[in-house]
């Protein structure tokens, strides 16, 4: 399978797992265990790569498939937190809030040492804002504005704040459907940056 490239090995990756292993020994299904694993990373890292290229380029659609194949193949890949974010910002450019904030959440829950977390925590926000989880917009807001207070990303999220402590006072403490502000100006190509 090494002189094969791109669908051609995943079809073998197909065909590896296919394979009857009542009749292999504990040492070929180790083997065979370990070369689907190297394919899989190699492959899904090729994926992750295109989808990092398509997000710059701005390429939403493209970039959501490529980096859903890369999660798809390697779960537990390196990368795979800041493919969560990637994923979940191309997701809030597609409008696709309810699959933005799931991928975001991810990335949130796991951000410890990780890029663009006030970012990723701002489209969460606005995911939330957009959805009508406007309790749960305001939890991500607060988190953005204690943990990250030097952002660039922190006068709009206490803005976004005020308004939905102020909409939700209005009410009566219900929760109304909140409304997105715009992008926070950074350019596709500045988040995909490794």
């Amino acid at each position: 399978m090494a002189e094969k490239t791109g669908d051609e090995r995943l079809k073998g990756l197909d065909e590896l797992v296919a394979i009857d292993r009542a009749r292999l020994s504990e040492l070929e299904k180790r083997v065979l265990d370990d070369a689907s694993r190297s394919l899989k990373d190699e492959v899904g890292g090729a994926a992750f790569d295109r989808g990092k290229s398509a997000f710059r380029r701005n390429d939403m659609p493209r970039a959501i498939a490529e980096i859903r194949r890369y999660l798809s193949l390697d779960p537990q890949g390196s990368e795979v937190f800041y493919a969560e974010f990637l994923l979940g910002a191309a997701l809030y450019q597609q409008r696709d809030y309810e699959g933005a904030s799931k991928h975001l959440e991810v990335f949130a829950a796991n951000s410890k040492g990780q890029r663009n977390v006030d970012y990723g925590l701002y489209l969460l926000g606005q995911s939330h804002e957009q959805l009508g989880n406007n309790d749960r917009a305001k939890a991500v807001y607060r988190r953005g504005v204690t943990e990250y207070p030097n952002s660039e990303f922190t006068g709009n999220m206490q803005r976004r704040l005020r308004t939905l402590e102020q909409t939700s006072a209005a009410a009566g403490g219900a929760p109304q459907a909140g409304t997105a502000v715009g992008g926070a100006g950074l350019q596709p190509s500045e988040l995909a940056n490794p």
